[in-house]
C-alpha cells in the first residue's frame, strides 16, 4: 500500500492542517451546549458539522494508505472503548441511574469513534476474500451494530464512498454531498412531521434544519488535501477526543450541581 507523505510544502491543506480544523469545529461543536443564545448555539452546531465527514475521509484514505492494517484496525478498536466513558459522561451530564444504558441506552449510546471503527472494519472484509454471502452479511452487521450509535448509517456510507470512489476526488466529494443531502431531507422531513403534529413551526426547527448544511464545509476542505502528513502527531488526536469529553463533561456537572 501507499504511505503518506511528508511534503508540507505542497500546496493545499495537509491531513494534519484538516485534522487540525475538524478537531476545532468539534470543540466549537461541544461546547455550545454552555451557550444560551439560540443563535450562535445553532450557529456553533453548524460548524461542527464539518467534523464528521473530514473523519470520514481520513478514515478511508487511512485504510488505503496504512502499512499495517492490523496495528490500525487494533489501535481503532482500543480508541473507542477508551472514548466511550467520557463520551457517556458528555452525553449524561448528570449522575446515571441506570448504568445499562451505557451498553443498550439510546441513540447516542456509542461514541463516534465506535462508528468509525466499524466503518474501517467493513472496508476492511469489503476488500478482503470472503465470499459474497459474507461480505453481505457484514455490511448488514455494520449497519444494524451502529443504529444505536453517533452518526450511525451516515458515518458508514461516507466511509464507504470515500472507499468506492477512491483515486477520484471529484467523484468521492460528489457521492459524499448527495449522502449530506439525504440527510439534510431526513432531518427535515422529521422536524415537519413533527411540527405538522404540533401545528407549528419554531425559529428553533428551522435553525436545527439549517444546522445540517454544514456539513458541506468539509467538502472545500477535503477538495484543498493535497496527500500530505503534514506536521505529525502520533496519538494527539487519540488523546484529545476523550481528554476534551471529560473536561466539557466536568464543566457541565460542575454548572449542574453549582
Amino acid at each position: 500500500m501507499n504511505t503518506l507523505t511528508d511534503n508540507s510544502s505542497c500546496r493545499g491543506l495537509s491531513k494534519s492542517t484538516l485534522q487540525l480544523i475538524a478537531a476545532a469545529a468539534m470543540v466549537i461543536d461541544h461546547t455550545s451546549v454552555f451557550i444560551g443564545d439560540l443563535y450562535l448555539y445553532y450557529l456553533m452546531r453548524f460548524i461542527g458539522r464539518t467534523t464528521i465527514i473530514i473523519m470520514c475521509y481520513f478514515i478511508a484514505e487511512g485504510y488505503h494508505k496504512t502499512r499495517d492494517l492490523d496495528k490500525y484496525l487494533l489501535r481503532m478498536g482500543l480508541f473507542a472503548a477508551v472514548a466511550q466513558i467520557p463520551f457517556y459522561l458528555y452525553s449524561h451530564p448528570d449522575i446515571p441511574s441506570d448504568f445499562m444504558s451505557f451498553i443498550t441506552g439510546n441513540l447516542f449510546s456509542r461514541n463516534v469513534i465506535f462508528t468509525l471503527f466499524t466503518g474501517l472494519a467493513l472496508i476492511s472484509i469489503l476488500h478482503s476474500r470472503y465470499s459474497p454471502i459474507l461480505k453481505i452479511l457484514a455490511l448488514a452487521a455494520a449497519f444494524h451494530i451502529t443504529r444505536n450509535s453517533d452518526w450511525r448509517m451516515y458515518a458508514l456510507l461516507w466511509i464507504l464512498c470515500f472507499d468506492i470512489f477512491y483515486g477520484s476526488k471529484k467523484k468521492q466529494l460528489i457521492a459524499a454531498s448527495v449522502i449530506l443531502l439525504i440527510r439534510c431531507a431526513d432531518i427535515g422531513y422529521g422536524i415537519f412531521s413533527e411540527s405538522i403534529s404540533a401545528g407549528y413551526l419554531t425559529v428553533g426547527d428551522l435553525l436545527q434544519m439549517a444546522v445540517t448544511f454544514g456539513g458541506f464545509i468539509a467538502i472545500p476542505l477535503i477538495a484543498l488535501y493535497n496527500g500530505s502528513r503534514g506536521r505529525r502527531a502520533r496519538f494527539g488526536f487519540y488523546i484529545f477526543y476523550p481528554a476534551h469529553l471529560l473536561i466539557i463533561a466536568a464543566a457541565e456537572f460542575i454548572i449542574l450541581h453549582i
